[in-house]
């Protein structure tokens, strides 16, 4: 069993108790680790693959006609014997009815067993992908907290600073954040982003109002920011401090499309197709979940303790929100 789990350690593709058996199991024994160093090699070919491609024309045909070799091989070795000889019917070149509804439910048989196992690799290869981007994100967060005594770049109580993507432009106009890192989630991001910084949007804002409130909405991407919280009548936003490393910092971008308004919350990201999301932690991991209570004290990062999007009433209680959502709206 912990053969397998090796494999979905590779993939990250356990929930975080089995993620953390294995790496207990890899602690106490190095010679574990080698296996799975090779398993990694192993995909690295899999990961390079960032882009679609167009296969065969006939790749569909040979593959299946494969499955239908191998599983009719085995029937054919223990038919029962034939009777004797009749006079056969002149040779025909065509198709009996009967030959054609064999192979179609060949067809039919094989093709239920090689596509879901297609999309299966597939959709393993879009959550390690948006994995690694998450990552990317963690390296520019964690270069500008050294230069600003811990803290992580966050959303302001008062405008025009006042929404989750800020961090973004924010990490970007520093130069903390790469070109290889992107807002959209590989697997179903849809919006856009943008390429602006702090001072570009502020330029913006005093020449073109509409304008900055499209790009507000569209500098998040396809990804959840933390929206800080509240105490004692300030915002504060988030910082590093022992004992936070499993807070959520940033996610896949919980199914919400309108802005502060009547709208379905509940459920997984769409980023993924509602099966789960990733999220990265302020320790540094990504796990992909498949249930939305990951937070800190095992609640659900899309709502602060009182189910609402909104600032938290506490660190732990800090909530992850589409980067077009703002800390200043008012609770009622």
């Amino acid at each position: 069993m912990m053969e397998e789990n090796l494999i979905g350690f590779a993939l990250m593709a356990l929930d975080p108790a089995e993620h953390q058996e294995v790496e207990d199991y890899l602690k106490a024994h190095p010679e574990a680790q080698e296996r799975l160093d090779l398993l990694c090699q192993a995909l690295v070919p899999l990961e390079a693959a960032d882009e679609d491609f167009d296969p065969p024309a006939d790749l569909r045909i040979r593959t299946l006609a494969r499955v239908a070799e191998f599983r009719t091989r085995e029937l054919l070795s223990y038919r029962v014997p034939a009777p004797p000889p009749r006079p056969l019917p002149p040779p025909r070149t065509w198709w009996r009815r009967a030959d054609v509804l064999i192979a179609a439910s060949i067809l039919l048989l094989a093709s239920s067993l090689v596509f879901p196992g297609l999309n299966m690799i597939r959709s393993q290869y879009s959550i390690k992908a948006c994995q690694n981007n998450l990552r990317g994100f963690y390296q520019a967060l964690m270069a500008y907290s050294d230069n600003h005594m811990g803290a992580l770049p966050m959303a302001e109580g008062l405008p025009p600073h006042d929404f989750a993507g800020i961090m973004v432009p924010m990490l970007r106009g520093s130069g903390y954040l790469t070109g290889g890192v992107s807002v959209n989630c590989s697997a179903g991001g849809s919006q856009p982003g943008t390429d602006l910084t702090v001072e570009s949007l502020d330029a913006e804002m005093g020449r073109d109002r509409i304008q900055y409130e499209k790009d507000v909405f569209l500098v998040g991407g396809s990804y959840a920011y933390p929206l800080g919280y509240r105490q004692n009548n300030h915002h504060y936003g988030l910082r590093r401090v022992p004992g936070y490393d499993m807070l959520p910092i940033m996610a896949d971008r919980p199914p919400f499309t309108q802005q502060w308004g009547e709208a379905v919350w509940s459920g997984n990201s769409l980023n993924h197709g509602g099966k789960g999301q990733n999220v990265l932690f302020l320790g540094g991991q990504v796990n992909f979940a498949t249930t939305r209570n990951v937070g800190i004290d095992n609640d659900d990062p899309y709502v602060n303790e009182d189910g609402l999007p909104r600032p938290g009433r506490r660190m732990a209680d800090s909530v992850l929100v589409p980067g077009w959502f703002r800390s200043c709206e008012p609770d009622n």
